[in-house]
């Protein structure tokens, strides 16, 4: 090794590897005690050193030397490092043999080293920043000469999508970069830089409407997602150039941000183009959505649309055919056994049920159905639809607070046909106890028929709930829609601006059922329908479009809202509605014997989707 620039420091060590010539480690300085900032001195276990940086670059492994140590009662220490099991909590990071790690080659990131010995352990800090060049097929070997060496001052490319400012989960694993190329450019630079990573990327354009289309590989995407993870946003932007020779051109730089937590469940919305409810689970690369429920397996004649799920995923409650009301079923997911029917073309149960409903909600333990038959709102058993009372009149859209102490609706000031059933005409927003289902509260009140509030839903933690603006005065598919949000307790509304902008046809909005975290904080997800165009791929069709909020910008009166991106398992050329989501994607067992539903195959168990 070649020692140079040692950043020394209490229980520190730096390793950085440039042009393939490794740049030797640094233990304690002289007189240290070794120990890093998170272990005391006193018996117990030490892996040293405690804090280490590795950054690898050119393709080539970083290694680090680990010593464990024993300290005794009575101050005395031992190497024990040949008895320890040394391990790290990102396993894609690196390996360990004996003492030794040796990083991967295509990956950055932080983990925690752990050391176990004899039923003691010990923890230390690794950060690994990662420096790599992809090339892609297609273009030639000596691009990044060819970029160095070229004048600036060329046709710019810009970039169309996503927008700057939004943040993903990790296990989004699909994101199209999308960019107008500039006149005469045909070969294309982009850069990601972040705390932990700088990747180039050499590409070709590949043509997507006025201008190209980037989609990073699996091994790609993993690559930015695992050292962008929780950490500040990876700016980037794409230099354009001739392939036959000229100058550079460079866009503006934009950012994107990743969550630290992957979205583990899914989300069931309704394809209106299919007539269904599709389902899909989260984080499953190269898999579509799945036909759940269509005419084929319910009472539907025409269509199942409206549809809700209890939390756990394992109970859904759909409408079928023309919501005037519509009828409804219930359904066990993991088998698409039917529970029980009643209203409209569903009918049969219970005796006498003519109605049925447009709008439904369960209840957090996933026992009780409430729903809005299109005037009044009723609750009953899930389990098999018995016990209908109605609780509420002039009440709309219910949605149940995660607590279950609460319900929010819509009440319409005047009916308004939604697609053949009841809509809102000058909303207003009400939560009502549901112990006793007397104790109303204003939440959002219409000023009049310029200002419509409608599909309400309360956030994962129960302190906020979205809901459509509009100032038109029928809310089904109102072209003017926007995404507002409003402190559960009350308070004055605030727009999401960032993912929701002006003209709007933005509606349905539906939470995620999780809390997770960012480099600032927390954030939740939300999804909604809009009919904007996906980038340079336009479009008019509603679809399904996520966005991160960040739930102390909103408590703060800011719009705590990031930029929205496209949904990618999604059919493009049909309209998509209502994304439910579940903690869980409760599928059925098989076995050999029990074989699985047509379009899924038997593995670990359960019955899974074929990927396309």
């Amino acid at each position: 090794m070649i020692a140079s620039s040692l950043a020394c420091r209490r229980g520190a060590a730096v390793l950085v590897l440039l042009a393939g010539l490794a740049l030797a480690a640094c233990g304690p300085s002289s007189g240290d005690d070794g120990l890093s900032d998170d272990q005391p001195p006193g018996p117990g276990l030490r892996v040293e050193p405690g804090d280490v940086t590795l950054t690898v670059e050119g393709g080539v492994a970083a290694t680090q030397v680990y010593t464990v140590i024993a300290v005794a009662a009575d101050g005395g220490e031992t190497d024990v490092t040949d008895e320890a099991t040394l391990s790290l909590s990102l396993p894609s990071l690196g390996s360990f043999a004996g003492g030794v790690f040796t990083t991967a080659l295509d990956r950055g990131g932080r983990a925690v080293v752990r050391a176990e010995w004899q039923g003691l352990s010990a923890d230390a800090d690794l950060t690994i920043v990662l420096r790599t060049v992809v090339v892609e097929p297609g273009v030639p070997g000596d691009a990044p000469d060819r970029f160095d060496g070229a004048p600036e001052g060329g046709n710019a490319p810009a970039l169309r999508y996503p927008a700057s400012g939004t943040i993903v989960p990790p296990n989004l694993n699909a994101l199209e970069l999308q960019f107008e190329p500039g006149a005469g450019n045909d070969l294309f630079e982009i850069t990601f830089t972040g705390d932990l990573v700088e990747l180039v990327v050499y590409l070709p354009c590949t043509p997507v409407g006025a201008g190209c289309a980037w989609l990073p590989s699996e091994d790609t995407w993993d690559l930015l997602a695992t050292a962008a993870r929780g950490e500040t946003p990876l700016w980037y932007s794409v230099r354009g150039l001739p392939s036959g020779g000229g100058a550079v051109g460079s866009s503006t730089a934009q950012w994107i941000q990743f969550s630290r937590d992957d979205l583990l469940g899914g989300i069931y919305y309704w394809n209106a183009g299919a007539g269904a409810v599709m389902r899909y689970e989260f984080g499953r690369r190269g898999q579509s959505a799945e036909n759940f429920l269509g005419v084929a397996q319910t009472g539907a004649t025409t269509c199942v649309g409206c549809h809700t799920l209890t939390r756990d995923g394992s109970r859904i409650a759909i409408g079928l055919d023309i919501p005037g009301p519509a009828g409804i079923e219930a359904y066990t997911v993991s088998t698409r056994e039917k529970l029980w029917g009643a209203g409209g073309l569903g009918g049969g149960f219970p005796t006498g049920d003519s109605d049925g409903a447009n709008f439904t909600t369960f209840s957090p333990d996933g026992e009780t159905l409430a729903g809005s038959d299109g005037s009044n709102m009723w609750v009953r058993a899930a389990g098999d639809g018995a016990g209908k009372t109605q609780v509420l009149t002039n009440a709309l859209m219910p949605d149940w607070s995660p607590g279950g102490d609460r319900i929010v609706f819509a009440r319409s000031a005047t009916s308004v046909p939604f697609g053949g059933a009841l809509g809102t005409s000058a909303g207003s927003l009400l939560t009502v106890d549901t112990a006793t289902w007397t104790d109303q509260r204003p939440l959002v009140t219409s000023t009049g028929t310029t200002d419509n509030n409608y599909y309400p839903a309360y956030s994962p933690d129960g302190n906020l709930v979205v809901f459509n603006k509009s100032a038109l005065d029928d809310s089904y598919d109102a072209t003017d829609a926007r995404v507002w949000v409003v402190n559960a307790a009350g308070g004055a509304p605030v727009a999401l601006g960032n993912a929701s902008p002006a003209p709007g046809g933005d509606s349905w909005p539906k939470w995620a059922p999780f809390v997770h975290g960012y480099h600032d904080g927390n954030i939740m997800w939300l999804t909604f329908s809009s009919r904007r165009p996906y980038g340079l791929r336009g479009g008019s069709a509603a679809q399904v479009w996520m966005v991160g909020i960040d739930p102390s910008r909103a408590a703060a009166g800011q719009d705590p809202s990031f930029a929205a991106f496209w949904l990618p398992f999604q059919d493009f050329t049909s309209g998509n509605h209502i994304a439910q989501w579940v903690e869980n994607i409760d599928r059925q067992e098989c076995t050999p014997d029990t074989p699985c539903p047509t379009g899924e195959f038997c593995e670990g168990g359960v019955c899974l989707p074929v990927v396309d």
